[in-house]
């Protein structure tokens, strides 16, 4: 009587199974490599939105430094544009996998939600200075 195991030592191992999965060497991305490059980004993007709302605060409104809920204000913002900096990454990390990634597509993704967390940094910094919104007119 031969048993399933016969092949193996342990008669607890898993038998392999044949599998139709596409193993070919393009299908896998290196997701490290990619969140490396991605990083490298996080802080050209968050020194620009530091500079960015510095600068405006000082030249607008360089008493809002002395309140409180200011920099309540300013850590929510970083928090949550760090957070949508994510959506980056994996955008990126899928396009690879699907094999329509390039480094140009990666450019204009960081160029354009770096421009988008700027406009929304100016939008949250008019708001909180309605001196802006008379300089902006």
């Amino acid at each position: 009587m031969t048993t399933a195991y016969a092949d193996s030592e342990n008669p607890y191992e898993p038998p392999e199974v044949e599998t139709h999965a596409d193993r070919s060497p393009g299908r896998t991305i290196d997701f490290g490599a990619v969140m490396r490059r991605w990083e490298n980004l996080r802080h050209i993007y968050n020194g620009l939105l530091t500079v960015l709302v510095l600068s405006v605060t000082i030249a607008a409104a360089p008493q809002a430094f002395l309140n409180p809920m200011f920099w309540v204000a300013v850590l929510f913002g970083a928090v949550i544009a760090n957070l949508c900096f994510m959506i980056g990454p994996a955008i990126d990390a899928y396009l690879l996998w699907f094999r329509k990634g390039h480094i140009a597509i990666s450019a204009f993704m960081f160029l354009a939600g770096t421009l988008i967390a700027c406009w929304l940094a100016i939008c949250f910094l008019m708001d909180a200075f309605p001196i802006l919104e008379r300089i902006g007119k």
